[in-house]
């Protein structure tokens, strides 16, 4: 299963949100793709100019990797790293989930993707380094 978000390209300091294709081969996504064995062929991701790779992207793996907060999560949670949202819809969807707290420690992040995001009312989003 994957989670398709809907934040727009754009750049912001050393953050950059862009569209990538199984065809893209920059940042070594087509080594990522072979890694995770991806079978979509579009998707939103989350660049640092001094990574090698995307941070955070909208794929099946991550949805596989975040499987374990959705079906777990309660009451008040904490997310460390707003990344591209990809999470906000499913914990939205759950009735059991009281509030979503996303410490996030860069602006340029927050410039990008909150506008944009999913969150409803019980979401706060915190400017701060989680360490």
């Amino acid at each position: 299963m994957k989670i398709n978000v809907n934040i727009p390209t754009g750049t912001s300091g050393d953050f950059e949100i862009a569209n990538y294709s199984n065809e893209t081969t920059d940042n070594n996504w087509q080594t990522y793709l072979s890694m995770k064995d991806e079978t979509h062929t579009n998707y939103i991701v989350l660049l640092k100019s001094n990574c090698v790779m995307p941070i955070m992207q909208d794929s099946e793996a991550e949805y596989n990797e975040h499987q374990w907060l959705w079906d777990n999560a309660t009451g008040d949670v904490l997310i460390g790293g707003l990344g591209i949202g990809l999470v906000n819809q499913v914990l939205i969807d759950n009735p059991n989930i009281t509030s979503v707290t996303i410490i996030e420690n860069s602006q340029d992040v927050i410039d990008l993707v909150w506008e944009h995001c999913s969150k409803d009312e019980r979401f706060t989003l915190i400017q701060e380094d989680i360490e």
